[in-house]
């Protein structure tokens, strides 16, 4: 059993390996409000792998290499400039904002899902692309068009806040390579990976220990949305399952944030009625409203929160529980007969009973 052990920014947790690997957790501030995790694996069978790079930002870059400066005096050998390859779990900006930095450091190649590649090779690019995307959805879902830039700006996938590196390996999910296997979990993003080694999955924000994983619509980005993600969750019970009949060992998770999984199938028990509750809320509030709502005051009555930061988060959970009860028959769009073929119009929801 390993200690679960939450690190600090720079501190160092060491995890060995069956076949005599070492995988060094090591904990950074990926974001003001927001501890997280990449892990170092050095072996004997590969080169030194980085899983995850932080999120760029000069505190976070520094906590990390503080980890390797740890791990080079108090274990064995090892510098940036060694880092051989770049795995990452998906392309959100606390996971890949670093890459940058490693790649030039060292000219590790990067791995990555292809459906994520061009965020990594081309942010900008993918940037002003989301952004026009996430304009859309908000101001047809009941965001006023003035205020849709200063949410979008908050949540912070803007043009030129990660700088972009070279792409050196598509994955697709369902390779293995030197010891590494790859799993297709969309979901939370659309090429989120799980990244297998040995008794360990290296998890990104597919399961997290005490918070909901962020949910994202799937009309901003294919293959994200809980459908999606409660699939993907589904087939990860199952890997985890199947590995402990067949080795008689637990599968362990090493997420990007929070603490280190011990028991998948359980939390994902408490994940799966925690969605439920939530689902059940939302229905609740469109049958307790003397009208239909938009996305946006559902969210509202749903998350209590007016903070522009948040605002983003809350009507995209919303979006994409909409997006689940609807493939259900559970809500319907209540003013369709009114809505423009083209141009903006704001959508009104009901429950189905």
């Amino acid at each position: 059993m390993i200690e679960n052990i939450p690190l600090a920014e720079g501190e160092v947790q060491r995890i060995d390996v069956e076949d005599g690997s070492r995988i060094y957790r090591i904990g950074a501030r990926v974001l003001p409000h927001l501890m997280g995790s990449v892990y170092l694996i050095l072996s004997d069978r590969f080169g030194p792998t980085l899983i995850d790079a932080g999120s760029g930002n000069p505190e976070c870059i520094a906590q990390i290499e503080a980890g390797f400066s740890k791990i080079n005096a108090q274990y064995e050998p090892f510098g940036t400039e060694k880092l051989e390859r770049l795995l990452l779990t998906h392309a959100h900006f606390d996971h890949f904002g670093g890459v940058h930095h490693f790649y030039r450091q060292s000219g590790a190649e990067i791995w990555i899902h292809a459906f994520e590649s061009r965020i990594v090779c081309s942010y900008n690019e993918m940037a002003v692309i989301s952004d026009r995307r996430f304009a859309w959805f908000l101001t047809n879902n009941g965001v006023l068009e003035e205020d849709a830039p200063e949410i979008i700006k908050a949540f912070g996938f803007v043009p030129g806040r990660a700088q972009s590196a070279p792409v050196s390996r598509l994955l697709e999910g369902g390779e293995t390579i030197d010891g590494f296997r790859f799993y297709h979990f969309p979901g939370h993003s659309s090429g989120h990976l799980g990244i297998q080694y040995g008794d360990y999955l290296f998890s990104g924000d597919l399961l997290l220990s005490q918070t909901l994983t962020q949910i994202w619509p799937e009309r901003i980005t294919p293959h994200t949305g809980l459908t999606h993600y409660m699939h993907s969750i589904d087939r990860l019970d199952q890997l985890a399952q199947s590995h402990e009949k067949e080795t008689g060992r637990k599968l362990i998770a090493l997420p990007g944030h929070e603490e280190i999984l011990q028991n998948i199938p359980a939390r994902i028990a408490i994940v799966e009625k925690s969605e439920k509750r939530r689902n059940d809320r939302l229905l609740e509030i469109l049958r307790r409203s003397e009208e239909p709502l938009s996305l946006y005051e559902i969210s509202k009555k749903m998350y209590f929160t007016t903070h522009v930061n948040r605002a983003l988060f809350s009507i995209c959970d919303v979006g994409s529980r909409m997006e689940y009860l609807q493939q259900r028959g559970r809500v319907a769009v209540v003013n369709y007969d009114s809505i423009p073929m083209i141009g903006s119009a704001v959508l009104k929801f009901a429950a189905v009973d």
